[in-house]
């Protein structure tokens, strides 16, 4: 995680304004902070509280998109036989001996 373009240490304390880029993976997010909050609280308040960059935002979803065609490029190709399918090859070839 970086806050501002620097590394973000536990002890730093968020501001007004502030950028934060965090790395989840494969996706990184790039947010600004709107508000502080002095409590935790729940999930639908929290995203009150920050904003997530339109340039980001179509970046991350155009990866997303072409993991998922990776995905389903690699779905369809052919697997090993399984053992109900090695036994019919293996009685298959054993006719011909």
């Amino acid at each position: 995680m970086r806050l501002n373009g620097n590394r973000a240490k536990p002890g730093r304390s968020l501001n007004i304004g502030d950028q934060l880029r965090v790395q989840r993976g494969e996706e990184e997010y790039i947010i600004t902070v709107l508000e502080l909050s002095a409590r935790r609280g729940p999930s639908l308040i929290a995203r009150t509280l920050y904003q997530e960059t339109d340039d980001n935002r179509g970046i991350r979803k155009n990866l997303a998109r072409q993991r998922k065609l990776n995905r389903e490029q690699h779905a369809n190709r052919e697997r090993r036989p399984d053992k109900r399918q090695r036994r019919k090859i293996v009685r298959f070839k054993s006719g011909f001996e």
